[in-house]
């Protein structure tokens, strides 16, 4: 079995990690590139068994309209072309459209007419299936449910909270909000910052850490984070050093705007920490049971909530690591040809 991962990137270890697992069933696998034309490499060189897409846009959008209908089309007609030849397609749907969307409505047309061709769509909660179906179609058959791998074991977490938080510049009995991943605009930082500010007193810490999307959205940020009880941390961040911002923190907040599904959310699940998230896309079943989520307008009383209920964040803590302990790399790698 020979399978092709695409586009392939190393930003977070979810494709390594899943090559890995299907390496271990016996697979051949190889990473895809990074986006653009690929029907000859994939017809002549890889020749594969299955191509396993995960994101899309990288060979639908363009800088124009009229670019991204020429390349829309195209890609059509590849998958077209790779299905006829006997090759097997799938897609991980981690999200509905692109983050950083120049044209979504023209990307989401192009994604329902592609999505036709694919053999199975592969979601990580049933609220994606749900969106999925509702979206691209009504052939539920096609649309599979596996969660999201955890990432227990594969970054450093030895270090003792206390070293964390010295390394950090936090107090050991402050009270810390951690927000971890890629710092953009959807993700709902600038109303994280905003409900913190409405906390008073200066045993309460908010960590922002992580690689932004751009300068100008950094240097917002830091404008805007004029507290001294905001340590921000923009940058990327190595695979050595996260242990240092979970440890530290009492609660990871990741206040989404917008939410399909989210490694940062696994990962912090995967150190125990209680995680605040709005009860959007799958949150709800992959954070079961939190009294941490919010609807709209809850960010404030979510906070507030954590500050006064601090002994029992472990207790919620510990259940989000039961819970995401059970999803392993091995189950997904399976489901790609069941």
């Amino acid at each position: 079995m020979r399978v092709i991962h695409l586009p392939f990137t190393d930003v977070n270890p979810y494709q390594s990690l899943l090559m890995d697992a299907q390496k271990q069933l016996g697979w051949e696998t190889e990473s895809g590139g990074g986006g653009g034309n690929f029907l000859r490499t994939a017809m002549f060189r890889w020749k594969a068994d299955l191509l396993h897409f995960h994101w899309l846009h990288p060979y639908i959008v363009r800088d124009s309209r009229p670019g991204t209908c020429f390349r829309g089309l195209r890609f059509f007609f590849e998958l077209l072309l790779l299905r006829i030849s006997g090759q097997r397609l799938i897609w991980t749907m981690h999200n509905i459209h692109g983050h950083d969307a120049k044209f979504p409505q023209l990307e989401l047309f192009f994604r329902r007419i592609a999505v036709s061709l694919f053999h199975k769509v592969l979601c990580h909660s049933e609220a994606a299936k749900a969106a999925a179906i509702d979206l691209f179609g009504k052939r539920a058959e096609r649309f599979v449910v596996v969660p999201h791998p955890n990432f227990i074991d594969f970054y450093p977490g030895d270090i003792e909270s206390r070293k964390a938080r010295s390394k950090l510049g936090v107090g050991d009995n402050d009270f810390v909000f951690v927000f971890f991943g890629r710092v953009a605009k959807y993700k709902g930082i600038e109303d994280l910052i905003s409900a913190f500010r409405k906390i008073e007193g200066k045993q309460y810490q908010l960590v922002i850490a992580g690689s932004p999307s751009s300068e100008s959205y950094a240097n917002e940020l830091t404008e805007l984070a004029n507290d001294e009880r905001i340590v921000l941390k923009l940058d990327r961040i190595g695979d050595d050093e996260i242990q240092f911002f979970m440890k530290a923190a009492d609660v990871v907040a990741l206040p989404f705007r917008k939410i399909l599904t989210s490694g940062s959310v696994i990962l912090a699940m995967g150190f125990g920490k209680p995680v605040i998230a709005p009860q959007d896309g799958g949150m709800t079943e992959i954070l079961a049971e939190s009294p941490l989520l919010f609807s709209s307008g809850g960010l404030d009383r979510a906070m507030v909530w954590a500050t006064e209920n601090r002994e029992s964040l472990a207790r919620d803590g510990m259940r989000n690591f039961e819970q995401v302990a059970n999803w392993t790399w091995g189950q997904l790698a399976k489901e790609c040809l069941a």
